[in-house]
């Protein structure tokens, strides 16, 4: 009974250090002028040699000869104040990530990071990094 107990609040822990990280992190928006402009994401003062799997969570929209950004388009299921998000929101995406009802794309996966992740990337887009599995909490 005791070790069911401890499994299970490992699991929580595991589960809050999740949701810290993402609300620690937030999420990063990132623009483009068109859709061959290129820019990096990057999370610093990572500890404990988490892994980082990152989604995309919306899609950059351009006029119909690429040339120039209209908006975003959120992915299926998440809802997103898109100007400011909140840390409900993103609460809310990460546990809809991880239940499977938020359909975001992975677009990378780093095991063992550092204490700097970067990611870059192709055109504008909307991304939540969640970081599970640190060591040293």
């Amino acid at each position: 009974m005791r070790e069911k107990i401890l499994i299970a609040a490992k699991k929580l822990m595991l589960a809050c250090l999740a949701i810290l990280a993402v609300v620690g992190l937030g999420m990063t928006r990132v623009s483009a002028l068109s859709k061959d402009d290129k820019a990096e994401l990057k999370i610093t003062n990572i500890e404990g040699k988490p892994t980082v799997t990152l989604y995309k969570i919306g899609d950059g929209k351009y006029s119909e000869r690429g040339d120039s950004f209209i908006g975003f388009e959120l992915k299926q299921g998440v809802e997103l104040n898109k100007a400011k998000p909140t840390s409900q929101e993103i609460n809310k995406i990460a546990n809809g990530i991880n239940k499977g009802s938020v359909k975001a794309e992975v677009v990378n996966i780093k095991e063992h990071a550092s204490t700097t992740y970067s990611y870059t990337t192709t055109g504008a887009g909307i991304y939540l990094a969640i970081l599970t599995g640190a060591t040293d909490g």
